[in-house]
This record gives C-alpha cells, sequence and structure tokens, in this order.
C-alpha cells in the first residue's frame, strides 16, 4: 500500500499548468462542508417562501415552524448526498479537497472546470479524494 495513504500525506497533481497537493476528505470533512450548505438552501427556500405571506403574525408562525421541522438525521443526510452528487457538489467535492492544501478560490475551481481539457486531470483528483482510486480490496491488495 502506498504510504500517502496510509498517512493521508498531500499528493500532487497537475491541473493544467499548475500543480496543486491533495490528500483524501474523510467523510466528516465531506458531510461538514455538505450539511452546512443544505441547512443553508433549506433556510433559503424557507426565506422565499415566508416572504410571500402577507400577514405578521403568519409569517412568524410559518418561520417557527419550518425552523423547527429543519432536516436533520437522515433527511439532513440525503439532502447532503443529493447536493454533493450535483455538478455544484461536484466542483465543491474538488474545491474542498484542493483549499486544505492550496491557496484557491471557488471561482478557480469554477474556472479550472470550464476548461474542458483538463477535464481527465480533474476527474483524477475527485477520483483520489473520495478514495475511488481504488476500487476494491483485491485493488488495494495489489498495490502492496
Amino acid at each position: 500500500m502506498d504510504i500517502s495513504n496510509i498517512s493521508n500525506t498531500p499528493v500532487s497533481f497537475p491541473i493544467g499548468k499548475n500543480v496543486y497537493n491533495v490528500s483524501r476528505l474523510s467523510l466528516l470533512e465531506l458531510f461538514a462542508e455538505f450539511e452546512v450548505e443544505a441547512k443553508k438552501d433549506y433556510i433559503d427556500d424557507v426565506n422565499v417562501m415566508a416572504a410571500t405571506i402577507k400577514d405578521k403574525a403568519e409569517k412568524l408562525d410559518f418561520m417557527v415552524k419550518m425552523m423547527r421541522d429543519m432536516p436533520n438525521g437522515i433527511k439532513l443526510e440525503e439532502r447532503a448526498r443529493d447536493k454533493m452528487n450535483s455538478m455544484s457538489g461536484g466542483l465543491k467535492v474538488l474545491y474542498t479537497a484542493l483549499k486544505k492544501h492550496n491557496k484557491i478560490t471557488y471561482d478557480d475551481i469554477v474556472g479550472l472546470s470550464s476548461d474542458t481539457s483538463l477535464n481527465a486531470q480533474i476527474s483524477a483528483i475527485v477520483e483520489y479524494t473520495l478514495g475511488n482510486d481504488i476500487r476494491s480490496k483485491d485493488d488495494a491488495e495489489k498495490k502492496i
């Protein structure tokens, strides 16, 4: 097994003319990022719906109920997973992975992702970050 897999030390990956250091993301890191996004999206949706209610008391009751019903547990996990599996989620995974060891902005990631000639290099980073580069236990043992 590669020592970087055991210690999760950063590995260098080229994207275009630059080289970026990347380490694998833990489930905790991934879900922390995406659960925050899922909650933010929920609150944004509640605010949009609340804006259509004219009566202040009714609006307050609505908002209190919706905040009480904010997704948590399995429902929040499902929302986070759905967000992760979207196009913007893929960009967020890449950003989360790269910002850990590199000075880079989300807009930089969008720019890199807009260049189709970099798709293979970007895919390699995402695969590595998520641990998808090791397909099975048998494959992992072959790398030892």
